[in-house]
């Protein structure tokens, strides 16, 4: 059963059901997270039963099994993608070298291990080969960051077709000595008990992300959010939020962004990479620890009531991400030592057969 349209609202699903998934913002095979393109029980393994690749910033040999969830390396040149894992595995290295000195091995493991295993997609009708890498998905992860980045970026164009008149504002708070998940929380509720006042009664829809920084002078969170209203008045905003962060306020903006491109705004990282890696390692770990398992971006009012069309949006992009080029949707999925011993053999073994 579809999902009702809120009134005032138009449907994006409507404007490109005919056009397939690359005109909903996503390309076959870049980008994405290819989790729910394994079918259950598929575990790709070589014949020792590991699998040992030099891809990452370390060499590891692990079970193939820990590695279940894919995404392909992009339409850049291949100069391109060399030059910027480079940056990103230097990086990454930097932050897990920093963590290790303080006994964080909990938080800089998922950083040595991502993006050291090679996987590779093979069609069976047309032959066509992708090379795939696991990932770790922290969001402190400098490897996983731009790609995570461009997905919500892919995401974010669905949910904003449906803003009329957005509204981009800024919420800040004083900056805070510590950061911890008690603090993040307590800004997310500040947020959420101002859209339900009266005097926010004319945001009909939007969505929001969070942001941190540390230069120095304590940890600064603020709230990016797009807002679909007529008019919001920054005085009062200001009065408001204040009033709900028990008089921790600080700066608020409000700017009408229609007709310009003001995505960045909210897919942008929490923390840039290159930032975090110059933070402390007590710092770094504060942070980490502070945003697991929270959710850094989420929908509110009319936009909220769109979550069934949304996740229909998210299948359907994904069923076109499983269809070949060819036309075809039957794959194969093989470790580094199973791809080597198919171009040796020309022998598929069944269980890497996906339909």
């Amino acid at each position: 059963m579809s999902a009702a349209m809120p009134a005032g609202l138009t449907n994006p699903l409507a404007k490109t059901a005919e056009q397939g998934p690359t005109a909903l913002g996503f390309a076959p095979a870049v980008g994405l997270q290819f989790a729910d393109l394994i079918p259950a029980g598929f575990v790709p393994s070589p014949p020792g039963g590991t699998s040992t690749t030099t891809t990452g910033h370390q060499n590891l040999s692990s079970p193939a099994s820990d590695v279940l969830k894919l995404d392909t390396t992009g339409a850049s040149s291949h100069r391109q993608r060399e030059f910027r894992n480079m940056l990103d595995e230097t990086v990454a290295d930097a932050i897990a070298k920093k963590l290790e000195t303080i006994g964080r091995q909990d938080l800089s493991a998922p950083l040595r291990s991502c993006h050291t295993e090679v996987f590779h997609r093979i069609c069976l009708a047309c032959g066509r080969h992708q090379e795939l890498v696991n990932h770790c998905d922290r969001h402190y992860c400098p490897l996983c960051a731009p790609r995570l980045s461009a997905r919500r970026a892919k995401d974010l164009q669905w949910w904003i077709r449906s803003l009329q008149q957005p509204k981009h504002v800024v919420l800040t708070i004083r900056n805070i000595d510590h950061l911890t998940t008690s603090e993040i929380r307590s800004l997310k509720t500040a947020f959420s008990r101002m859209r339900r006042c009266k005097f926010a009664s004319n945001w009909n829809a939007g969505l929001w992300r969070m942001e941190v920084t540390n230069e120095g002078r304590g940890w600064h969170v603020h709230i990016h959010a797009l807002i679909e209203a007529r008019y919001i008045d920054n005085s009062k905003l200001s009065t408001y939020w204040n009033k709900y962060t028990d008089n921790r306020g600080y700066i608020v903006k409000v700017k009408d962004c229609r007709g310009t491109d003001y995505t960045h705004e909210v897919t942008k990282y929490v923390v840039k990479p290159s930032q975090l890696s110059t933070w402390t390692p007590e710092q770094i770990a504060e942070y980490c620890d502070a945003f697991n398992h929270e959710r850094t971006f989420g929908t509110f009012g009319d936009l909220f009531k769109l979550r069934a069309a949304h996740a229909q949006f998210v299948r359907e992009a994904l069923n076109g991400v499983q269809i070949c080029e060819c036309g075809c949707n039957d794959w194969v999925y093989m470790s580094d030592q199973n791809y080597a011993w198919y171009l040796a053999t020309g022998t598929i073994n069944e269980m890497w057969r996906h339909h």
